[in-house]
């Protein structure tokens, strides 16, 4: 039988602290990359947005046009104003997308530097 011996001399310690956890780094080129990722889809919303208020635009109008003879040229004011409605709500977040595009960490850091310098002239 095999004996086994256990070693009490040396204490045991157990290290509570939490480890911090590193700052994550960002080169430029992953900035501007974001930045290009919203422009692209800001882009895109307005196309898809524009593509549908035209095509609500050109239903509306033949649809008059089968109603009436003139009914094409008589309801152009209300067939506009329904395509441009349609397109409107479609780029509703398309301020948003831009806003994301321009307000990216870097431009934060450098907004903030800037608001703390003119602080700092501010109280001389």
């Amino acid at each position: 039988m095999t004996k086994i011996t256990y070693k009490f001399s040396e204490p045991i310690v157990i290290d509570r602290r939490k480890k911090r956890k590193k700052k994550k780094k960002t080169s430029f080129s992953v900035d501007l990359q974001q930045s290009e990722r919203h422009l692209t889809r800001g882009m895109l919303r307005t196309l898809r947005a524009t593509e549908e208020g035209v095509v609500r635009y050109r239903k509306a109008s033949k649809k008059s046009a089968k109603k009436k003879n003139d009914g094409m040229i008589v309801d152009l004011l209300p067939n506009m104003v329904e395509g441009t409605v349609v397109t409107a709500s479609g780029l509703a977040l398309l301020p948003l997308d831009l806003m994301r595009a321009v307000y990216t960490p870097q431009t934060r850091r450098l907004m903030r530097r800037s608001i703390r310098a003119t602080m700092r002239l501010n109280n001389d």
